[in-house]
């Protein structure tokens, strides 16, 4: 009886044994593979709850406002924009949700992610268009803007640089929407001013000369008006040569700089640029006179000497034109 208690026992404590290492072959792979998940949770006392902190979202916007405003404050930045990003996803139409937004902007700009964080202003612009924080967002946006404007490439982060981000483009897309939402805001005239600058910077006159002349048509009041009509001056000049040159930006430069040499109040270098431009305003009405000649139209070719002649006078061009008037009314 001995033997076969015995045997019953071994046998007993192999059966538990072999169970045994089943229920191990399955538990010890679960907690190895669970280590990580359940590491990711965490037990929160105020609601008594475990969550997951990379997913979990507030019951309320303010909970969930005040926990981005915390990580902020904290200078945790990355985390704060994520946490004030599920506010506006799952809140957008809350009243913390413009200040989320804001806040976002900010914590970029913290980072140094200054295009993103001008992104991310105009969002409060285009989504929150009520909210108080309207003029402070535009004032935030032109100085991103002004920033791009001035800034050399040693300022350039490395992902900037390698990834060759045109800070001219920039500056006219931000400077731009600083225009369009407050266009007779304070700061529309200097934004419509900086425009024009960037385009004469990238050579694309057409949209310098208007810009120019947006700031004289639309702020005659403004500090930058002389500036302006100087910029629009050499502007015209410059592009003269395209063949696709409108006259209309050199008239308006030539009868505002008159203007001001009449009242005393002539910008620095203006004469000189006068000059220059009333000179190459006189060549381009004598090469029209050219063309009339070579297509025998005598009469039109006159008139448009004699405008060369009598206008400006003391050009090189006006010597030719007496010239040509004088053999043309010969035949």
């Amino acid at each position: 009886m001995r033997f076969i208690h015995l045997t019953f026992k071994n046998l007993f404590f192999r059966i538990f044994a072999m169970h045994c290492k089943k229920v191990l072959l399955i538990l010890v792979p679960l907690f190895l593979i669970g280590k990580p998940c359940l590491s990711s949770w965490i037990w929160t006392p105020e609601i008594g709850k475990w969550v997951n902190p990379k997913n979990y979202v507030r019951d309320t916007p303010e909970e969930q406002f005040n926990l981005g405003y915390k990580l902020y404050q904290e200078e945790d930045h990355k985390k704060a924009i994520d946490a004030f990003n599920k506010l506006i996803k799952y809140f957008p139409k809350s009243k913390y949700a413009p200040d989320a937004q804001f806040y976002v902007g900010q914590a970029y700009e913290r980072l140094g992610n200054y295009y993103q964080a001008f992104k991310s202003y105009q969002k409060i612009i285009d989504t929150y268009p009520y909210t108080v924080r309207v003029d402070e967002v535009i004032s935030l946006e032109y100085k991103i803007g002004n920033l791009y404007f001035v800034r050399s490439n040693k300022e350039r982060n490395f992902l900037e640089k390698v990834s060759f981000l045109d800070d001219n483009a920039r500056a006219i897309e931000i400077f731009r929407k600083v225009v369009d939402n407050s266009p007779y805001g304070e700061y529309a005239a200097l934004a419509q001013f900086k425009l024009g600058l960037l385009y004469r910077r990238v050579n694309d006159f057409s949209n310098s000369e208007e810009s120019f002349k947006n700031v004289i048509t639309n702020y005659p009041a403004s500090e930058l008006v002389d500036d302006a009509v100087l910029q629009l001056a050499q502007v015209a000049s410059e592009k003269e040569h395209k063949i696709d040159y409108s006259q209309e930006g050199t008239e308006v430069a030539i009868k505002r700089l008159e203007e001001l040499s009449t009242m005393g109040e002539m910008p620095e270098e203006g004469e000189e640029v006068l000059e220059k431009l009333k000179g190459r305003k006189a060549e381009s009405i004598f090469n029209t006179a050219k063309f009339y000649e070579k297509q025998k139209l005598y009469s039109s070719a006159i008139i448009y000497y004699e405008e060369v002649a009598e206008k400006y006078s003391h050009s090189s061009w006006a010597v030719e034109a007496i010239e040509k008037i004088t053999e043309l009314k010969r035949r």
